[in-house]
């Protein structure tokens, strides 16, 4: 999740220090420019690529969300088969983690 944070934050914070002279109430106005719209939110993307019939059975075709945009993708109504792959890539995703970790985890006791 911090990898895929850096780039958000760094051009949050680059756009904000390029607005620092600017008056209060115009950068509050212009403040929903930084957040994701449908052309640049990963959800939106995965959910594009997913139902324009693009996607193959690639399971890293799909980069994979994080918890809430899962939540917003499924609850946008996606067709079946493209919430059944959504849900299969995440719980695979989730399931690798957790290897990662357990894996960590038993090398760090093992060094102990």
């Amino acid at each position: 999740m911090s990898a895929g944070y850096i780039p958000l934050l760094e051009s949050t914070a680059g756009e904000l220090r390029r607005r620092l002279h600017e008056p209060a109430a115009h950068v509050a106005a212009r403040l929903a420019e930084l957040s994701p719209t449908a052309h640049n939110c990963a959800a939106c993307q995965a959910l594009g690529h997913l139902d324009s019939g693009d996607a193959t059975d690639e399971p890293d075709e799909v980069e994979g969300l994080c918890l809430p945009h899962l939540q917003v993708a499924l609850a946008s109504g996606p067709a079946a088969e493209v919430g059944a792959r959504l849900i299969a890539d995440q719980a695979r995703r989730l399931e690798e983690l957790a290897e990662d970790m357990h894996s960590y985890s038993l090398k760090r006791d093992a060094v102990r």
